[in-house]
Order: C-alpha cells, then sequence, then structure tokens
C-alpha cells in the first residue's frame, strides 16, 4: 500500500492508506486542526475514513526529535 500516515493518540494507532490529492492531506490537516482545539474529542474526517485500514503485523514507531 502507498502513501501510508499514522496518527498516533495515545497508545492508539489509526493507519490511513492510498491517500492520493489535496482532498486526502487538505483533510489530515484539518484533523490536526480540530485534535489540537479539543483533544480526543477530534473526529476523523469522513473522506479519510475511507482509508482506514488495520494494520496485522507489529510495528515499532521510534519518535523523532528536533535538534535545536
Amino acid at each position: 500500500m502507498h502513501n501510508v500516515t499514522i496518527l498516533k493518540i495515545k497508545d492508539d494507532l489509526t493507519w490511513l492508506g492510498n491517500l492520493n490529492g489535496d482532498r486526502h492531506y487538505d483533510a489530515l490537516i484539518q484533523w490536526a486542526l480540530d485534535y489540537n482545539r479539543n483533544g480526543n474529542d477530534a473526529v476523523l474526517p469522513e473522506i479519510l475514513g475511507h482509508q482506514r485500514f488495520e494494520r496485522t503485523q507489529k510495528v515499532i514507531i521510534r519518535e523523532q526529535t528536533l535538534d535545536a
């Protein structure tokens, strides 16, 4: 699957795949803004719900930090 993103909220991971076009990326930005304002009450935009999938393999996510 191409163009995958992970939304990490606390210990939950939401996988979105096959993202393409401005509509998907704009919806990601809108979700991020909503999450910033409303926290866990933020709702995933409907257009992204269709891109959601369950990952069956174990994944390790390493947090990256920016050096000042």
